[in-house]
């Protein structure tokens, strides 16, 4: 699949309440692909409500943030929502961590946890609001907590999942990455909600872009310790990845998932 580098944002959809006080932020950005079609990607931020404090996952691009934090901004003041305290990052690429240092500008409290890198380096002025996340770690918002988990499915080392144990709601960061395209609807929906959508084939484009590493490996595994973390460990009722549309019925959509992983392996590759 060829990408050319025109990029442009897609009709806006969002922010957008995938669960009671969880909302989906961000803007789809429109490829134009080598035939003319238009290929749409997310590079989502989900708002986390708590009674205490809401969390930031995910903070899209540097293209990304500023609608990310007008979208929170409008939802904290609009309905009088608590202050954000936390940002979590799956890991320490752009697409998923590149607004950390505007919002830490903005939210003087906000301490960013999880993949954190070298962002230290980056942001020195914020190297003491900087934390690495580990598996088991548990922040509390009032009345739910996020959970960092393990992940299973990832295309960095070091990559860090989150779990919401109010709505039951996975951040799998990259695990669950597929583009949409324009003519389907796609934008702003549900991945239910939009039947005609193949999702497995869809997940080709990450594979080439970031999961080199499947064209290598058994995935069979992989998908067994993903449904076991899901279903009996975790009870997952909405998956709310960073590239792609929210899923939310898990338990109906894995095995579009499922198959996309398994076809990711490229034909050139035994």
């Amino acid at each position: 699949m060829t990408v050319t580098p025109e990029t442009t944002p897609a009709p806006q959809l969002l922010p957008r309440e995938i669960a009671p006080g969880l909302f989906w932020l961000g803007h789809c950005m429109k490829r134009l692909l080598a035939n003319g079609a238009s290929l749409h990607l997310y590079n989502c931020g989900y708002l986390i409500v708590g009674e205490k404090h809401s969390a930031f996952i995910e903070t899209g691009m540097t293209c990304d943030v500023l609608v990310v934090m007008e979208q929170a901004e409008r939802l904290i003041a609009e309905r009088n929502l608590p202050q954000p305290r936390y940002v979590f990052t799956t890991h320490s690429e752009m697409a998923h961590s590149g607004g950390i240092a505007r919002i830490m500008a903005r939210w003087p409290e906000v301490t960013v946890h999880g993949d954190i890198s070298d962002f230290h380096l980056v942001f020195p002025e914020y190297a003491d609001r900087l934390h690495w996340a580990e598996n088991g770690e548990r922040f509390d918002l009032g009345g739910t907590e996020i959970v960092v988990c393990e992940s299973v499915f990832r295309d960095l080392v070091y990559s860090r999942w989150f779990f919401d144990t109010k709505r039951h709601a996975l951040f799998p960061g990259d695990g669950f990455a597929y583009a949409h395209h324009h003519e389907e609807g796609a934008c702003g929906h549900m991945a239910e909600e939009v039947p005609e959508m193949n999702i497995s084939e869809e997940m080709k484009f990450f594979a080439e872009v970031a999961f080199h590493w499947t064209n290598f490996v058994d995935i069979d595994p992989y998908i067994a310790r993903l449904r076991e973390l899901m279903f009996e460990e975790l009870d997952v009722w909405v998956v709310a990845p960073t590239h792609g549309l929210p899923i939310g019925d898990p338990r109906a959509t894995m095995p579009t998932v499922e198959a996309g992983m398994r076809t990711m392996r490229r034909a050139d590759h035994p």
